[in-house]
């Protein structure tokens, strides 16, 4: 199973540099990471230059256009290269080492949008914070895919237009920091 890692970048240099070297070790060679530099210096590529590594593809695209615009983008590059789905995570968002693995398995589920669990973090990170998730298997469906903070970090399938099966991971849990530039 493929997928594209798509992360809208805003300027939080340390959050891109963290998800980069927590995604990379997750990933295979098929897998591709695509960084929309949203920032207003377009220092994603400095980031990705330094913390970025030959185990999968990574594409920086710089671009002006509101995020929203600039996630279909990023959509429209996982249809191109025929994977399977998109992680769509924020450069905020602190993840476990296993979140990529527990997403593939739930996605092999036919469930095509999934949740990890989160906690919003307003002064410091819990020092209880699991880097690891147990291997998947309690999900929750999900009934409001309207708030949010769920789109923090949200995995969409490639056949998300037919009948949506929404879930939450109960075992993944990500961290989202407060906005840092």
């Amino acid at each position: 199973m493929t997928i594209t890692v798509i992360i809208p970048y805003t300027g939080n240099k340390m959050g891109l540099s963290q998800l980069l070297v927590s995604l990379q070790p997750q990933l295979t060679a098929s897998d591709d990471i695509y960084v929309l530099d949203l920032s207003v210096g377009k220092s994603a590529k400095e980031v990705v230059m330094l913390y970025g590594s030959t185990r999968c593809y990574i594409l920086v695209e710089p671009t002006n256009k509101p995020r929203e615009q600039a996630l279909a983008y990023g959509m429209e590059y996982m249809r191109q290269n025929s994977h399977e789905g998109a992680l769509i995570i924020d450069d905020n968002v602190v993840i476990s080492t296993t979140l990529i693995a527990n997403i593939k398995k739930a996605a092999k589920l036919d469930f095509n949008i999934i949740f990890p669990d989160y906690s919003i973090v307003t002064d410091r990170m819990d020092s209880n914070f699991k880097w690891f998730g147990s291997p998947m298997s309690d999900t929750e469906p999900i009934t409001d895919l309207y708030d949010p903070i769920k789109d923090s970090c949200v995995y969409v399938k490639n056949d998300v237009l037919g009948d949506l099966k929404p879930v939450r991971l109960l075992n993944e849990l990500v961290v989202i920091l407060p906005e840092q530039k």
